[in-house]
């Protein structure tokens, strides 16, 4: 995103929660120079959203502008899913989850950003 602050201004990096993934994102990235900001934002997301899947379980990720996107704040949430050892445990205290329903709480970091 701060290579690509135009593509963040145009609300290219508004992502959904991808929470919880089943599967790694499909599709290809756009190659130089062929690429946009727009491109450019769907490559770093899908990048982001292989990354999380490979390496949390069940990882799935948010990406919303704090305000109007040419603010150029926004937060960003990482989140996964707990083994089932610790399935007696509530996280909810102490976690920073984006609103939302979901099945099985999950565990989350939030990072607010500014470029």
């Amino acid at each position: 995103m701060r290579a690509n602050v135009e593509g963040f201004k145009n609300g290219n990096y508004t992502l959904a929660t991808t929470y919880p993934q089943s599967s790694a994102p499909s599709g290809t990235n756009c190659a130089y120079p062929s690429c946009d900001a727009s491109g450019i934002a769907q490559a770093d997301n899908r990048d982001s959203n292989t990354a999380i899947f490979q390496q949390l379980p069940v990882g799935g990720m948010k990406v919303a502008c704090d305000g109007a996107c040419d603010l150029k704040q926004g937060d960003i949430w990482v989140m996964w899913r707990e083994p089932t050892t610790y399935g007696n445990q509530s996280f909810a205290a102490s976690d920073e989850c984006p609103t939302g329903t979901f099945t099985e709480q999950p565990r989350c970091i939030h990072i607010k950003f500014k470029l």
